[in-house]
């Protein structure tokens, strides 16, 4: 990649998916669950990322400053969640 190029969004949220779960996978209940939904939980989590990515910019300060410290550990709460998608 050059340096006038950025990053595919895919790239971005590959990278931000392997974060997050190396980070909840230390926790024994989150790391059983991430082994047991394995690629339905990933495309979850990107799933909901994008929304949480189209909402303004306002929501998305909220989110990050008072809910889940980024949008990335949002998006992953929700696919862990159940949360209808």
């Amino acid at each position: 990649m050059s340096e006038n190029q950025s990053p595919q969004p895919e790239f971005i949220l590959k990278k931000l998916w392997q974060l997050h779960i190396a980070e909840a996978a230390r926790t024994p209940s989150l790391a059983t669950q991430i082994l047991e939904r394995g690629q339905r939980l990933a495309w979850r989590f990107v799933h909901f990322y994008r929304r949480l990515w189209k909402q303004p910019r306002q929501m998305r300060r909220f989110i990050k400053l008072k809910v889940a410290g980024s949008l990335a550990a949002a998006a992953l709460y929700l696919a862990l969640s159940g949360a209808p998608a």
